[in-house]
């Protein structure tokens, strides 16, 4: 098997096509047949991957395509034995799949993810030979991805419970004729969820090594990604792995960071600085970019000064090829100044004429609280920074957002009741009216003092958020708070609280635009960072673990997922 390493961060999330078939042709793979006269009677692996299990056979002619055999081989000893002795006495190949505990329909041999099964393919030209026995050379159909985890920043006594992963791809059918493996794509909603229980701790978990290791399965695919969920003490920790090239009988090494956002990261010096200094780029003007952009609005209109925050953008290629292109953000005041900046960064590449989306972490530092702008600007081949058009539906105050006093409390982790998973920006929380739920938050105090707030939980639908050319009725509008408690949180600690709400007031249900639960909080103690007791601010996701984990990287797309970002939960009601 090809062995490739390389490190991965973790990342964004997936739109899937649907109803369509994808083709690869595994590696190594020849089926061009020779003229033959023998008798086959058993088979035999050229080495020894294979368990115990039996074999899907065939036999296939070389100029009419049409099976001579197909048929399940059993076990016996070190060979699979045929019932009876097969005599081949025309140019033919052979193919075989193992395990024969595979479904097959026809030609074709079902490979799904859900299973994690390694399944193996043979193909072989027939020799002249007289032999009764043929040796079968097995290759793995899917890829082997070893991921190690790093845990380090877990106490040792931490309990992971499970892991979780999210693929893009469902299922794929193998062809025993043609020899070619057909990926089919599915539908979003279709998306599997494949869960194994763990139930042991970190330090059991890392015992002789410093990473927690863990195999998985893939169908061979290009420009893809893996959503990985690990569930340490309770609190469900995402990542993604993104890939250029999965292939055919191929192992790759992926180290992932899975870090604790239960816990207070601080920023350092140089890393608040980092991008700061950097000279305004001269801007070129140009009317039809290559690109288009746009950004979901709900993230990014309420910020806190002097603390880490992470922007999302979607990009929408115009153009027939693919380039790696370089991004930066520069932050305006209303008279249009340049008042803070991102570090610039690169790897970022979007399929022609394909939709994607990346992310851009810095430390946002402006002179006031207030209102602001952003600027995205990219830079491609013709080495010249420009900003790319919006997309139809956005307009210019679509870029303004508002800065709050640094906030001493934010949130790192949410779920939207105490049993659910890690929302994230791709799920649909499924909630019913006059129940009871509980809301749990890891919450992040960063002031030297105890701190008492409130926390209020709302439903919540808003006009102008998404985009703010599309105008949404006052019908279809909603701010409903649905829930609060007022908590004390000890100084300098990562403090989990669950927040009980109920949905009572109804409203017309909608297919876009998904209404969504957040929250808001109220300071009751005094602060250094003039917050205004007993005023509501947003109750904000806590950027500076995003952006300290980050800043050092080439392209942190990856690596600060919108799962990451999102501190709201999409939900439908009924």
């Amino acid at each position: 098997m090809t062995k490739t390493n390389f490190t991965l961060f973790s990342v964004l999330l997936c739109l899937l096509a649907s109803c369509q078939k994808e083709v690869d042709y595994p590696e190594g793979l020849s089926t061009q047949p020779t003229q033959v006269n023998r008798t086959i009677a058993s088979l035999r692996a050229s080495s020894n991957v294979l368990g115990e299990d039996g074999i899907h056979f065939s036999v296939w002619d070389a100029e009419s395509k049409d099976s001579l055999l197909i048929t399940k081989v059993p076990k016996k000893g070190d060979v699979w034995l045929l019932g009876e002795k097969f005599v081949v006495d025309r140019p033919s190949y052979v193919s075989a799949v193992y395990p024969s505990s595979s479904l097959r329909v026809n030609e074709a041999v079902l490979i799904t993810e859900q299973e994690q099964t390694p399944v193996y393919y043979s193909y072989v030209d027939l020799k002249t030979s007289d032999s009764k026995s043929l040796t079968l050379n097995f290759k793995l159909a899917q890829a082997k991805i070893n991921i190690h985890f790093d845990l380090s920043s877990f106490p040792s006594s931490s309990q992971v419970s499970s892991i979780r992963f999210v693929p893009r791809y469902s299922y794929g059918w193998l062809n025993l004729k043609e020899g070619v493996f057909n990926r089919m794509n599915t539908k979003e909603y279709e998306s599997p969820s494949i869960e194994r229980a763990i139930n042991k701790t970190v330090k059991e978990l890392v015992s002789g090594s410093k990473t927690f290791d863990f195999e998985y399965y893939m169908m061979p695919q290009e420009d893809t990604d893996l959503a990985v969920f690990l569930t340490i003490d309770g609190i469900e920790h995402y990542s993604s792995i993104k890939f250029k090239k999965v292939r055919s009988n191929t192992e790759y090494n992926v180290n992932v960071d899975m870090f604790n956002r239960k816990e207070i990261i601080f920023v350092p010096e140089e890393a608040k600085r980092k991008g700061m200094d950097l000279p305004i780029p001269q801007i070129e003007e140009i009317f039809f970019t290559d690109y288009e952009f746009t950004t979901t609005h709900e993230y990014l209109k309420n910020l806190s000064n002097n603390s880490g925050v992470v922007f999302q953008f979607w990009l929408d290629s115009r153009i027939d090829y693919e380039e790696e292109l370089e991004y930066r953000l520069l932050i305006r005041d209303v008279d249009g100044k340049v008042v803070s900046q991102s570090p610039i960064y690169s790897g970022v590449s979007i399929k022609p004429f394909h939709y994607d989306g990346f992310m851009i972490p810095f430390y946002l530092s402006v002179p006031k609280p207030g209102k602001y702008q952003y600027q995205l600007l990219l830079k491609g081949r013709k080495n010249v920074w420009y900003e790319p058009n919006q997309k139809y539906d956005d307009n210019v105050e679509d870029k303004f957002f508002e800065v709050h006093p640094r906030q001493d409390v934010f949130v790192s982790a949410f779920n939207i009741t105490e049993t659910s998973g890690k929302t994230h920006s791709v799920s649909v929380n499924s909630l019913k009216y006059n129940t009871e739920y509980k809301s749990a938050w890891i919450l992040n105090n960063y002031s030297s003092t105890e701190q008492k707030v409130m926390i209020r939980v709302y439903n919540r639908r808003q006009p102008y958020e998404t985009h703010s050319k599309i105008k949404l009725d006052e019908t279809s509008t909603w701010l409903d708070q649905v829930g609060e408690a007022t908590i004390t949180i000890p100084p300098m600690t990562a403090h989990r609280v669950e927040v009980p709400y109920t949905i009572t007031k109804r409203h017309p249900r909608v297919n876009r635009f998904l209404p969504y639960i957040c929250a808001t909080i109220t300071y009751h103690s005094p602060n250094n960072h003039g917050l205004q007791l007993g005023k509501e601010y947003p109750l904000l996701a806590d950027g500076d673990i995003l952006y300290r984990r980050a800043y050092e990287a080439k392209n942190p797309s990856p690596f600060v997922g919108g799962s990451l970002v999102n501190n709201v939960g999409h939900i439908d009601v009924e």
